[in-house]
């Protein structure tokens, strides 16, 4: 049987969907939710006698036309498909748009496809006939695009909701977008924002007279080169005292309907233990000390080996985008308050920042930094850091050759007595 119930939970409620598998591309697609489980078994029903029949054109009816093999699509092509394959695309997207409306979008996010999809730079498709639009099109369509490489993928991401609007109704029979790739994946944005050693120094006194409460998470994510996600992940079971060391071994990416996401961490590589320099292990005991009585004073809470070493505002996990608000107001208060000017970071510039001094001091190798870092290879920290590993690696020519040689000196007044003594072998190769 080709067709199947497929149950999805949103929010709590479970939502019913019937799917169809194609027999020849063994590709599943959608066709469509129903409200009760009786209905699923009705639709399933009429496909499997279509199917049984060999009854294309009800087939294509009840399932549209995404999965459908080429030498069924040839067959059942009607007036009306080949009328909504001459449609314009910017009546397609009016269409998409009205179809998000009445399947009940908020209007914000109404709003959010309308501005879009509207937007001058997506109007190059306008007047297409969108089976016209083919990956040669859309290549040109992206090409055409300005901005950042995250604000044009967004732009193409809605126009792709749109063929997939018009591909599930057989409107079209192949997705123009089938060779795009993400423009933020294929081209890295490397820039970075980095701290002086001064900088970093003046900004972590800063901090500890203005906002004692994040001086932990930021000046460690200043001294480890930990993710966000990896340090607000931590427990008190991972931080080990007599060693001095942290250990990473999941994350916490994001808080949603009331509860924390917590997974693993982002490679295999990420599962690592950090050792803590003076300065941060004795900032994070002060820090600990101050939780725990903090935790009990407020909430009657004794903290045990489960407890987040890092806790927000209760006993729980420090909220990710809460700890981006305040590191991000803490560099405008340091600005207005000292008169200096900090250049603004994210989280992933303290990173950046770690790594930076690392390379800078001399004292760390390329390949501790990138697994201190918790890269999935060290090749990505040598490529992030260029330009720095070359001019580090210049510099430590002269450490290297210090210790190959010592003192050793040799003056041209003593080449010159050996040639004088007549010895000739000490020119011969």
């Amino acid at each position: 049987m080709s067709a199947y119930i497929n149950r999805k939970n949103r929010g709590g409620k479970v939502q019913l969907y019937v799917r169809y598998r194609d027999p020849i591309t063994k590709q599943d697609t959608s066709c469509g939710r129903v409200q009760t489980e009786k209905e699923a078994d009705l639709l399933i029903a009429k496909i499997n006698v279509a199917e049984a029949e060999n009854d294309q054109e009800k087939l294509f009816e009840l399932i549209g036309s995404r999965t459908l093999n080429a030498e069924v699509r040839k067959g059942i092509i009607v007036k009306d498909q080949l009328s909504k394959f001459k449609m314009k695309f910017k009546d397609l997207k009016e269409e998409w748009i009205n179809y998000k409306i009445n399947y009940g979008v908020g209007g914000t996010t109404r709003k959010s496809y309308s501005d879009k999809l509207n937007c001058y730079q997506i109007n190059f498709l306008d007047d297409y006939e969108i089976g016209a639009i083919d990956s040669d099109v859309i290549s040109a369509f992206i090409a055409q695009l300005s901005g950042k490489n995250v604000t044009r993928d967004n732009y193409a991401r809605h126009v792709k909701y749109v063929f997939n609007y018009a591909l599930d109704r057989g409107y079209i029979f192949r997705h123009p977008f089938q060779k795009y790739h993400s423009i933020s994946t294929d081209v890295k944005d490397l820039s970075m924002v980095i701290w002086s050693p001064e900088q970093t120094q003046s900004y972590v006194k800063f901090i500890a007279q203005e906002a004692p409460r994040v001086l932990a998470p930021l000046t460690l994510g200043l001294s480890t080169g930990m993710r966000k996600s990896e340090l607000i992940g931590l427990h008190y079971e991972d931080f080990d005292h007599v060693n001095r060391t942290l250990t990473v071994k999941r994350s916490v990416t994001g808080f949603s309907k009331g509860e924390f996401i917590v997974g693993k961490p982002k490679t295999d590589t990420s599962y690592r233990i950090i050792k803590l320099d003076d300065f941060s292990y004795d900032l994070l005991m002060e820090h600990v000390q101050i939780q725990e009585n903090w935790l009990w004073k407020n909430y009657k809470v004794f903290t045990d080996r489960s407890t987040p070493l890092i806790v927000g505002s209760g006993p729980e996990y420090f909220k990710p985008n809460r700890l981006n608000q305040n590191h991000k107001r803490l560099q405008h208060v340091y600005d207005e308050k000292t008169g200096l000017y900090l250049p603004e970071t994210a989280w992933k510039d303290l990173r950046d920042t770690w790594a930076t001094h690392a390379l800078e001091s001399g004292e760390m190798s390329i390949l501790e930094i990138s697994k201190r870092m918790g890269h999935a290879d060290v090749y990505i920290t040598m490529q992030r850091y260029q330009h720095l590993t070359n001019r580090v690696l210049g510099e430590n020519v002269q450490h290297v050759a210090n210790y190959q040689f010592g003192n050793l000196k040799i003056t041209p007044a003593a080449w010159n007595k050996e040639l004088d003594s007549g010895d000739q072998n000490q020119l011969t190769g």
